[in-house]
């Protein structure tokens, strides 16, 4: 397998890392309530579809920062 397929050896910049931090946290709290099953509640539901969404941005914001 080629080793540029994943992306930290390929050489995304350091400062991707820690731009991404804020983005790793938030995600790691979403998949802590999912365990918790605190889905059930439809209000945190929909917080949790809502946070989804801020993670993916900040995932795809954090690369745009990184390369440009």
């Amino acid at each position: 397998m080629d080793c540029h397929v994943f992306s930290l050896t390929a050489g995304v910049p350091i400062k991707a890392i820690y731009a991404y931090i804020p983005v790793f946290i938030l995600s790691a709290i979403i998949t802590v309530m999912m365990l918790e099953k605190k889905y059930e509640d439809p209000e945190v539901l929909e917080f949790l579809c809502g946070m989804n969404i801020v993670v993916n941005l900040g995932t795809t914001s954090t690369y745009i920062y990184a390369f440009f």
